[in-house]
C-alpha cells in the first residue's frame, strides 16, 4: 500500500528529520534506506522497527541529520587507558623474556583503541533517532489506514457486483435445461421425427446436458468464496496474500461456470464477472 509520514525532533544542538514513505510490492517489503552519515549505526533498529510495523510494500526511509555544536571536526586524541594497558602487557612479556627491546611510541598509538573520537558517546544519536521514527511510523500508518478504508469501500462494492451477476446464474441454471429440452423437441419434430419426444435416447441426451451444464458446486464454491473475502477485508491484521489466493480461487470457478454454460445470459454474467474480478485483482496488490 501506499502511504507517506514525516517527522522530526531535537535533542541537544541536534535535529533529526525522518521520512517514510511507501508503493505497492507484490512480493513482499522491502526496505530502502537513505540516511546521513551520523545515522548510519541507526539502521538495524530503523529495519526492527519497520518489521515490526510492516509487512508488503517497497518502503523508502530518508533521514537527515544536523547539528549546531561545534566538535572537534572528527579529530582523534590518544586514550590513557588504553595506552596504560598496552604498557602494562608489554612489560609483562618482557619480564617473561618473549619480548627484547622498547615499543615505540608510535607504535603504540597505532594499536587499536589508542586513538579514540572524543565525540564518540555524543554522536550515538540512536535514541532520537528511534523516537523521530515512531513519530514518521506513526503518521504513515494513519495515512495507509485511510487509503484502505477507501480500498474496502471499492472492493465490497465489486463483490457486490459480482453477487448479483452469480445470482443471475443461480436463477438461470434450471432454465438452461427446460430450454435445451424444448429446442431439441422442436428440432425433431421439424425435422420429421415426432416420434422421438418421447424416446429413451432423447430423455438421456437431455440428462447428460443437464449433467454438464450443472454448475451448483461452482456457484456453492463461488459464494463461499466471495463470503470469505468480505471477511478477510473487514480483520485489522495484514490479508493481502489470503486475498491474492482467494482471487485465484474465485476466477478459477468463474472460468468453470463460463466453460459449462451454453446460454447467452449466463455468459454475459460470466464476462461482467471477470471484468469486475480483474478490478479486484489489481486492488488486492495494494492491500498488506
Amino acid at each position: 500500500m501506499t502511504g507517506f509520514g514525516r517527522a522530526e525532533g531535537s535533542r541537544g544542538a541536534v535535529q533529526i528529520e525522518i521520512s517514510v514513505s511507501s508503493v505497492n510490492n507484490k512480493r513482499g517489503l522491502d526496505l530502502i534506506f537513505g540516511l546521513s552519515r551520523d545515522l548510519q549505526n541507526c539502521e538495524e533498529r530503523a529495519r526492527e522497527l519497520l518489521q515490526a510495523e510492516v509487512t508488503r510494500g517497497r518502503l523508502n526511509i530518508q533521514a537527515s541529520f544536523q547539528t549546531s555544536r561545534q566538535g572537534s571536526a572528527g579529530l582523534l586524541e590518544p586514550d590513557p587507558g588504553a595506552i596504560r594497558h598496552y604498557r602494562k602487557h608489554f612489560s609483562m612479556l618482557r619480564q617473561q623474556g618473549l619480548l627484547n627491546g622498547n615499543i615505540a611510541d608510535e607504535f603504540l598509538l597505532k594499536l587499536p583503541g589508542a586513538l579514540k573520537d572524543p565525540d564518540q558517546q555524543q554522536r550515538d544519536h540512536s535514541v532520537l533517532f528511534t523516537r523521530v521514527l515512531k513519530q514518521a511510523l506513526k503518521r504513515y500508518q494513519a495515512t495507509r489506514k485511510r487509503e484502505g478504508q477507501v480500498l474496502r469501500q471499492d472492493l465490497e462494492s465489486r463483490l457486490a457486483l459480482i453477487s448479483t451477476k452469480l445470482k443471475i446464474v443461480r436463477q438461470r441454471r434450471p432454465k438452461v435445461v427446460r430450454e435445451y429440452r424444448v429446442k431439441l423437441m422442436q428440432r425433431l419434430g421439424k425435422s420429421g421425427f415426432p416420434d422421438l419426444v418421447e424416446d429413451d435416447r432423447i430423455l438421456k441426451e437431455v440428462a447428460l446436458f443437464a449433467d454438464r451444464s450443472d454448475v451448483s458446486e461452482e456457484v456453492t464454491r463461488l459464494q463461499a468464496h466471495l463470503q470469505e473475502v468480505r471477511r478477510l477485508s473487514s480483520l485489522k491484521q495484514p490479508v493481502g496474500r489470503n486475498l491474492d489466493f482467494l482471487v485465484q480461487e474465485i476466477g478459477r470457478e468463474i472460468n468453470t461456470i463460463g466453460s459449462k454454460s451454453n446460454d447467452l445470459e449466463i455468459s454475459r454474467a460470466v464476462l461482467e464477472m471477470k471484468a469486475e474480478l480483474e478490478k479486484i485483482r489489481e486492488q488486492v496488490q495494494n492491500i498488506e
